[in-house]
């Protein structure tokens, strides 16, 4: 059966991946938001296959997405600068393969 997950990595190169019932950048983006400390998220598929015996086998990562770097700052209300809250910006220049 065909699985999505997400993976975020943080500030200190800590990596979380989570499953996820589809590809869904707004999940990303809230739970980026409500982590302080995650700087990038990418999607991935997995195949995953019960054995006869039971066991739970997994199936090479594919359909991997590019690395998406998440930016957080905040509006200042009276400064005339603008900002913006979990902005995202493309992840050209950050590696596909980032903890593969």
């Amino acid at each position: 059966m065909l699985k999505h997950y997400v993976r975020f990595v943080g500030k200190r190169g800590k990596l979380t991946i989570i499953e996820i019932p589809k590809r869904d950048e707004k999940f990303a983006i809230e739970y980026a938001k409500t982590h302080k400390d995650i700087t990038l998220y990418s999607f991935f598929d997995r195949n995953e296959f019960v054995a006869e015996d039971g066991e739970l086998l997994f199936g090479e990562k594919k359909n991997i997405s590019n690395w998406v770097r998440v930016r957080k700052s905040r509006f200042r209300v009276n400064s005339g600068e603008a900002g913006c809250i979990g902005c995202i910006l493309p992840g050209h220049l950050i590696p596909k393969n980032l903890y593969d």
